[in-house]
């Protein structure tokens, strides 16, 4: 090329040179050199991971087919022969080289349908084609596997489909906390946002893993398919959407508006409406955000977001109040719920835990989240309550048992062994209590020899009924009050001595002898102790002297038992 003077535009010119014919050969030498390593190399990758004996088949035939050319006369050929027999007999080599090449390439593709018709599912299909896509650089194995392609990419198109429908929220419902993520990041501690993230990661990374399934169907250049082009643009709009740094530049925003004092209160009380009537709770005061901001700065360094140094201060500083906050939440909780438990009965003999619990609330009613014994008043405050939660649980656990015995010794046999055993046990669960410090024992057991007190008149006063029965009209007492048998028979024998008829024993010695019965039955119930809440104090001084139950038999409030006409029964007692 030269330019003309006159001009200042170039002119071509075209020049034919003598070494253009064989530019031309070495240009179709290398392509071909470079096609059938290619090709060679595609085959043993590829093959070798379905059957070692299809590799080596294959391998060979393609390899004796390279060696035509380059031995096809039993002597290294002269590729650069350019006369006229020279290019008729590399045109010639050039077709036999692709004859055989083209066997070859029908038995992979044979071998390939065959291998894709017995897969069972999409799954391993797209199994087979990750290792196959190198072959998709020959135009038949491409075009004979295209049928297979079209399957494979309809179903990404709808797994794609799937993950929008599973971003996309339903009417008056968030995609992500109505999903199954958002409950097992609430069990694991997870904050909202960071929760929200990794969900979308996920969805991000499930759709990244159907771009490359797309990659393996479609091979090399699947981008400018018609099919991939498609999804790939689609694929890019839907990362645009779920974008997580979008959601995390709002938090941002939002987080380095909060603001916490630490010369705020520990407590403060609150009202709280319950069953249409105000009560006032004690709360701590302590702002659940303030836990939400580090729990969410933790999660989201870990997620790789670079968290502003004023908001990672903020944060520290929370989290460093976080463990004491929540150790006084749940001392606060764990008093709440033991007040809730306790009635009066048990309300009495804690009372003495129950006030340390509340002095320690006045105390920390004047601190300060800055204070500097803060650390040793949450420990202290955190025992204190959980002592006042065992005594509260002993107590419930003590009066359930007590209340137990008292059922069974209004039910139980009427028999002194059997009554002792259950006083016994009574007494067994008070001296616990005393010996565990509860506190007011003596007016709560009073309440305890009421109760019990209460059932044994009951039981006295059933028994001395059945006994009159029994004795004033015996051919009518009930089956029941048969068979308690409550006296013992007492034969009385009629004898005649000189025309003389004498009772032996007397009348006086029977009436003496169910006298006697009477009383022992009397005794069962009278002569059981009362309970005591004083017996392992030695110089402690009871505040009453009764014993027993003696005074049972005066009857209570005024009511006197059947015992006096019982007594009358037996004294007119007549043959």
């Amino acid at each position: 090329m030269r330019k003309c003077s006159a001009l200042s535009d170039p002119i071509a010119i075209k020049i034919k040179t003598h070494h253009e014919a064989l530019r031309f050969r070495l240009e179709e030498v290398k392509k071909f050199r470079e096609q059938h390593e290619q090709l060679l190399s595609v085959i043993k990758r590829v093959l070798k991971t379905f059957q070692a004996e299809q590799d080596t088949a294959a391998t060979e035939q393609v390899q004796n087919a390279y060696e035509s050319v380059a031995f096809g006369k039993g002597r290294p050929s002269d590729v650069l022969d350019l006369s006229e027999e020279g290019t008729s007999w590399w045109a010639s080599s050039m077709s036999h080289y692709n004859s055989k090449v083209n066997g070859v390439e029908t038995k992979i593709i044979s071998y390939l349908r065959d291998q894709l018709g017995k897969a069972r599912n999409a799954n391993e299909m797209f199994r087979i084609f990750s290792k196959i896509n190198a072959l998709f650089v020959r135009p038949r194995i491409r075009e004979a596997i295209q049928e297979y392609q079209s399957k494979l990419i309809q179903k990404v198109k709808e797994d794609i489909r799937s993950l929008q429908k599973k971003c996309a929220a339903e009417e008056g419902r968030d995609s992500y906390n109505s999903s199954l993520a958002a409950k097992m990041g609430s069990i694991r501690d997870l904050p909202p946002l960071s929760g929200r993230i990794i969900w979308f990661r996920n969805i991000e990374r499930h759709l990244k893993a159907y771009m490359q399934r797309v990659s393996n169907v479609l091979g090399e250049g699947w981008e400018d398919h018609p099919d991939g082009k498609k999804l790939k643009e689609e694929s890019d709009n839907f990362r645009a959407v779920i974008n997580t740094q979008k959601l995390y530049d709002e938090w941002e925003t939002t987080a380095a508006h909060c603001k916490f004092d630490r010369n705020d209160k520990l407590f403060t009380v609150r009202s709280k409406r319950v069953a249409g009537n105000n009560e006032w709770q004690l709360v701590v005061n302590f702002d659940r955000e303030v836990i939400t901001l580090f729990k969410e700065t933790r999660n989201l360094q870990w997620l790789g977001f670079r968290v502003p140094i004023n908001i990672q201060y903020f944060a520290s500083d929370g989290q460093a109040l976080y463990p004491y906050s929540v150790s006084l939440q749940e001392a606060v909780t764990t008093y709440t719920q033991a007040l809730k438990k306790m009635g009066p009965r048990i309300r009495l003999i804690v009372s003495e835990p129950h006030k340390s619990v509340q002095n320690a609330i006045a105390e920390g009613v004047g601190y300060h989240w800055n204070h500097h014994k803060l650390e040793a008043y949450v420990n202290n405050f955190l025992q204190i309550v959980l002592s006042f939660q065992e005594k509260v649980d002993e107590a419930l656990e003590t009066d359930s048992q007590l209340q137990g015995l008292l059922e069974q010794l209004a039910t139980c046999n009427y028999e002194g062994f059997r009554l002792r055993n259950f006083m016994g046990s009574l007494q067994e669960r008070i001296d616990e209590l005393c010996l565990h410090g509860f506190s007011n024992l003596h007016q709560w057991v009073e309440f305890v020899n009421t109760e019990v007190e209460a059932k044994l008149k009951l039981r006295l006063e059933q028994m001395l009924s059945q006994c009159s029965a029994s004795l004033g009209e015996p051919n009518k007492a009930t089956a029941d009050q048969a068979d308690l048998h409550w006296f013992r028979p007492f034969i009385c024998e009629l004898r005649m001595t000189n025309q003389v008829m004498h009772l032996l024993p007397s009348l006086a010695k029977a009436r003496e002898d169910i006298f006697f019965q009477l009383s022992s039955l009397v005794n069962v119930v009278c002569e059981l102790p009362r309970l005591q809440s004083t017996r392992y104090h030695i110089s402690a001084v009871n505040a009453s002297n009764i014993k027993n139950f003696n005074y049972l038999l005066a009857g209570a409030a005024g009511t006197e038992l059947p015992n006096f006409f019982l007594y009358e029964d037996i004294k007119y007692l007549s043959l």
